[in-house]
């Protein structure tokens, strides 16, 4: 909601699937790779590193929306907002992310790694 000005799970930039049928579930979010295949990819450079709040973020005064980056996401955490047609994803909240204080139960948590991400290891 602080992202968008309004409360949809189409809009979240932390998706959460769900199979009941076989107990599983997946947690979708972007890991503010060190090395980000989604910058790599973007066309028009829009996916800008931050380095006071470690976050990518995308300038959607230059996205044209061709979601090259959500392919080229290995963890599925670049999500199209079918409301206001636009790539989207975790950016941090500007270094201090509100569903990790807002959560009731206190499952979530904002870990900075001391190493960067092995994408490689990761998808292998």
């Amino acid at each position: 909601m602080i992202n968008e000005g309004y409360a949809s799970l189409s809009s979240a930039r932390v998706q959460v699937m769900l199979d009941p049928f076989r107990g599983d579930h997946r947690i979708s979010i972007c890991r503010q790779c060190s090395k980000a295949p989604c910058a790599e990819v973007c066309p028009q450079d829009a996916i800008i590193y931050d380095p006071a709040t470690g976050a990518w973020l995308i300038d959607y005064n230059l996205c044209d929306g061709c979601g090259l980056c959500a392919e080229a996401c290995p963890f599925g955490a670049l999500f199209w907002d079918s409301i206001n047609e636009r790539v989207i994803k975790c950016e941090l909240c500007d270094g201090s992310p509100l569903c990790v204080e807002v959560c009731p139960t206190g499952a979530l948590a904002l870990q900075i790694a001391a190493d960067s991400i092995d994408i490689e290891k990761e998808t292998a």
